[in-house]
Formats: structure tokens, sequence, C-alpha cells
């Protein structure tokens, strides 16, 4: 997307398909459709030169290693603005085959850089966006762990661990090993004031870096689940994920509600 007054804009306000006051359907969950807003219509080659031009040197001048590849707006009132309906269809196809020959190369142009690729927490989870990514933003909501847990764990049933980024994100500093197992099934990171937590808090957050890291790459072998999906947060849940010669068993209540545990062997 391009604001109307950015200099992308301004330079080629061809490259984009305006955004309708009104979007003649409204898009389920995609929340923001601002008519101050173009698409970026990557199906110009003009328009795919001008982006890799502008990550690849971002990650030869600026030594950028990780990108957040976001997408927040409904692109359908874009796509349909102003066309005979037998002709959308193609617009749309040629914008998403555009999208996915940017990715391609720059990818090959940035072999080192790390792209998650994230639409809204998980609109765009798609064979081709897996492609041409090495993680997702699975789901906006990170407040409850238990809910967390919950997306990992059936995320993890269809695509490889390191597909399910989330971070650890609430309003605290006095997480528990069920909080960091919650968030251990996939990319573990943390957003907050980290520099504001007690001593043992810090330590204790430390310590599950750590943990995390001695296990992470067993997320890309082979998953199990055997207890299923719970019915509720407080029901013992296991999951277990192994590469052929280690493994990890993730356990949540299994002494009480919101116990949690890890075995690796």
């Amino acid at each position: 997307m391009g604001h109307k007054n950015s200099q992308l804009y301004r330079a080629h306000p061809d490259w984009f398909w305006d955004t309708p006051p009104r979007p003649p359907v409204p898009g389920p969950g995609m929340h923001f459709v601002d008519s101050e807003f173009g698409l970026l219509d990557l199906g110009l080659a003009e328009a795919r030169q001008w982006w890799l031009d502008r990550i690849v040197r971002a990650y030869k001048e600026w030594g950028v290693r990780w990108i957040r590849w976001d997408f927040s707006q409904d692109p359908r009132p874009n796509w349909e603005l102003g066309l005979a309906p037998g002709e959308i269809g193609w617009r749309q196809i040629r914008h998403v085959q555009g999208l996915y020959q940017v990715l391609d190369e720059i990818m090959a142009a940035c072999p080192d850089l790390f792209i998650e690729q994230c639409s809204i927490g998980g609109f765009r989870i798609d064979l081709g966006t897996v492609r041409r990514g090495h993680s997702f933003w699975m789901n906006d909501h990170t407040t409850h762990s238990a809910l967390v847990r919950a997306f990992q764990h059936g995320l993890n049933t269809v695509l490889p661990g390191n597909y399910a980024n989330t971070n650890i994100c609430q309003d605290r500093h006095n997480y528990t090993t069920y909080d960091y197992l919650s968030h251990a099934a996939g990319g573990f990171g943390y957003s907050g004031k980290l520099w504001e937590a007690p001593t043992a808090d810090f330590e204790r957050y430390r310590a599950a870096v750590e943990e995390f890291k001695s296990f992470r790459e067993i997320l890309l072998g082979d998953y199990q689940r055997p207890t299923g999906q719970p019915s509720s947060a407080d029901e013992y849940a296991q999951v277990i994920f192994s590469d052929g010669g280690r493994s990890v068993t993730m356990e949540f209540n299994a002494d009480s509600p919101g116990s949690a545990n890890l075995k690796m062997t």
C-alpha cells in the first residue's frame, strides 16, 4: 500500500489502484480499508523493480537481515474498482503473480535476508507465500498464552515449526514455564519493555531463551499431537517433535491447570 501523499505515489500514481471510499463488499476481518491509500500494482514490471531495488539497497547498505512483509488492507476493492466483472480476476492474478515474482527476486538477491510474512496475523498463509518466506506472524492475538499455544499447535499440523511465529507480548513480566512453553512450538520472541523487568523475571526469560535454543532445530522435524485439540485451556495436552534421533515433548496441565514441562530425549 502507498499513501497518496507518499513520494512514490506522487511520482507514479499510475502504479497504484485507488481504494474506493466504501468497499463494494465488506471483507471478513480485513479491517483496514482507507481511501487515502492505493494498492501498488505488482503486475507492473517497473513497480516490482522499484521494490526490489529498495530492499536490495537496505540489505547491502544498511545491513538489514530481517523484514516483516505485512499486508493490512483488503485488496478486493482495489482489484474491482473501475473494471468490468470479466476483467477483475485477471487483475488479481497478475498482482499475485507479481508478488511471488518480486519475492523470488528478493530472496535470490538477498540470500541472508529473513522474510517474515504477515497479513493482519495469519490472513495470507498460502503455499505461494510459504515458499517465499521463512516464517509467518501467525496471529495478532498474543494476550493469552493458552490461545497462542492453540494457534501454534494447530499450525504445526500443516507447517514446520519455523513458520509459527509469535511473541510473548503481555502487560506483565512474571511469565511462567507455562507461558514460555505456550510460545515455544515456533518462532520464539519477546515484545515489551524488557529493561523494566525485575531481575528475577529477566533471568527466567534469559533461561527460557537458552532452553529454546537447545531444541529449536527439532521443531523442523516430525510433529505429533497425541492428545489432539484440547476442548479447554485447562485440559491436559501433549505435543512431540522429533528429527529421527532426538525428540522434545511438551506437556501442559499434567500436574495442575497452568503447569507445563519439557522433556528432551
